[in-house]
Order: structure tokens, then C-alpha cells, then sequence
């Protein structure tokens, strides 16, 4: 899930679900903590790996490009020009030219299906909230100020509800994740 984009479902941007581990029936607790706990490893681990493809804005930014060209869609293009707001006017431009284009792309080649024709001013109305989105940020991407300010408005309910931790302060182990009425100093020494 990209925070800079304004959604109300929680989406899975980058991966998905951890199947590493094989699907266990709860039948006592005694019988699925160990499962359990395995599975909160194997996500702890996964957290740690997600975190190491994206480092900075830019490598989002690149990796995102590269999911547009390969895919075509919009929110693709739309999301490679969000981390590029911050210093890379160019290549935001470029990605948010891209967006719009497969908007209209994706317009003109639904305007025969009659799945469109049905509800066509719900799509259009969609097609107009996406390019008044990009020319939103478009038009924030000379000012880093206003850029960082409407970014910051836009993630910071994300981040509060989502419980993310800050930049840099990653999970390290799997103790981490078990409930909080565990003393602090207890997952600190389990995770050394």
C-alpha cells in the first residue's frame, strides 16, 4: 500500500498474504501457538525484506515505472510520479503525463462495452477525479514545501491507523509481533 495515495481500502501494493507457511486448524491454543508463532517469524522476516526494496522514495519511484511499463495501469503510472514530487520534477512529470494517458486510454477502449455504457458517467466521473488528482500534484511539484505538506496531510492518517513505524525502525523479530500485555523487557532481550 503506497501512503501517498488516497484510499479508502487497504490494498496490497508490493506481495501479498505470507504462504510460506501451510494453512493449520485452530484446535487448542496449546496446538496453534507454535504455528502461530512461526507464521509471525516468517511475516517479521517478510516485513524486514519489504522494507530493504524500498529504501528511499526513489528506488519506489523506479520500481513503479517499471510495474507501468509492464502493466499499463494508471495508478501505477500515478504513484511512480508521488515519490518523484520530492526532487525529480522530470521524472514526475513523465509519470504523471503517463497516468493521464492511460486514463484516457483505458476511456476510449470501454466506450463500446456495454458494461460502461450502463453506468458511463460513473466512469467518466472516476476518469475526472484521476486527472484532477495528478494535476494536483502536478501543480505541487515546484514548490518541495507545499509538496512535502500535501504529501504529509495525505499519509499521516495511513500511518496513525496502519500503527507503521517511523522510517529506518524496522521489526527484527518475530517476538515483536506477539500481544502487548508482554513485558517490553521481554521482547527486547528475546530479539537479540
Amino acid at each position: 500500500m503506497w501512503l501517498w495515495r488516497e484510499s479508502e481500502d487497504i490494498y496490497f501494493a508490493v506481495g501479498y498474504r505470507v504462504t510460506e507457511a501451510p494453512f493449520v486448524e485452530f484446535e487448542s491454543e496449546a496446538q496453534f501457538a507454535p504455528a502461530a508463532r512461526r507464521l509471525a517469524g516468517i511475516a517479521a522476516r517478510k516485513v524486514i525484506d519489504y522494507r530493504g526494496l524500498f529504501p528511499e522514495l526513489a528506488t519506489a519511484a523506479r520500481y513503479l515505472d517499471q510495474q507501468t511499463r509492464r502493466h499499463g495501469e494508471p495508478n501505477d503510472a500515478f504513484d511512480a510520479g508521488s515519490p518523484g514530487l520530492i526532487g525529480d520534477r522530470r521524472t514526475a512529470e513523465r509519470a504523471f503525463n503517463g497516468h493521464d494517458s492511460l486514463v484516457a486510454a483505458h476511456l476510449e477502449s470501454w466506450e463500446s462495452l456495454d458494461w460502461f455504457r450502463a453506468d458511463e458517467a460513473h466512469y467518466r466521473a472516476e476518469a475526472k477525479h484521476a486527472y484532477g488528482k495528478s494535476e494536483r500534484f502536478r501543480s505541487l511539484e515546484y514548490y518541495s514545501g507545499a509538496t512535502r505538506g500535501e504529501v504529509s496531510a495525505i499519509t499521516e492518517p495511513y500511518v496513525g491507523a496502519l500503527k507503521v513505524r517511523p522510517p529506518g525502525e524496522a521489526v527484527h523479530c518475530a517476538s515483536e509481533l506477539k500481544p502487548h500485555a508482554m513485558k517490553a523487557s521481554t521482547r527486547a532481550d528475546s530479539c537479540r
